[in-house]
């Protein structure tokens, strides 16, 4: 189940990968909330800071419960990845309409 190398280069590759994306998070989350909270002068988009906020942090709440409520040992480290997926996708749908947005106005 998956790739296995003799040297252990793919695991490496990939906790790096997850590392990097963890690390990139912080301002990936930061960029979302301050663009969804400071209005631009002559723009026309403002979204909702709930939307595209509060959505990565509720993926958390309900991988945790979920989790917990399967026995996992850690019911931090699956909220974890689900936040990183969530967080991540609801960048890019927030860059997407925001793209979408500014092209209409």
């Amino acid at each position: 189940m998956g790739v296995v190398d003799s040297d252990g280069r793919a695991g490496l590759a990939v906790a790096l990968l997850v590392v990097c994306a963890a690390l990139l998070s912080v301002p990936a989350l930061l960029g979302v909330f301050v663009d969804a909270t400071v209005h631009r002068r002559g723009s026309a988009w403002l979204p909702n800071v709930w939307a595209y906020v509060g959505v990565p942090l509720c993926g958390f709440a309900v991988a945790y419960v979920a989790a917990l409520l399967w026995n996992s040992p850690r019911p931090s480290a699956p909220a974890a990845v689900a936040f990183l997926a969530v967080l991540w996708a609801t960048a890019v749908v927030s860059l997407a309409n925001r793209y979408r947005r500014l092209e209409t106005s």
